[in-house]
């Protein structure tokens, strides 16, 4: 990985943390990311179906991702009935940037 690869690196990896923060719900299973030179694409995985507050969350992300990262088109996805037990492995080039642990032991009141 050359110097430059490592900064866009850098920069998208902080980018969708600091997007992330506040921005959790429960439903959501996972967040993966992957860039070239060009582009940014994260992905969303929800356990129920997605709702507008989480739509609306989701493009908060993207704006915030443009605002840190101009050079890049800012784009993603959101797949929803998803099983935490069944989610797909990351591409090549993805990197987990969130995941939400299982525990079967958790019960809500």
């Amino acid at each position: 990985m050359d110097e430059n690869e490592k900064k866009i690196r850098i920069r998208v990896l902080l980018s969708l943390q600091r997007a992330l923060v506040g921005s959790v719900t429960k439903n959501m299973l996972a967040v993966y990311v992957s860039w070239t030179e060009t582009d940014v694409h994260v992905r969303f995985f929800f356990e129920n179906a997605v709702s507008p507050f989480e739509s609306e969350l989701v493009s908060i992300i993207e704006t915030e991702m443009t605002a840190d990262i101009p050079t890049h088109k800012i784009n993603s996805s959101m797949e929803s009935s998803c099983n935490i037990d069944e989610l797909p492995k990351p591409f090549a080039n993805e990197v987990i940037v969130f995941g939400r642990a299982k525990d079967e032991n958790f019960t809500e009141q």
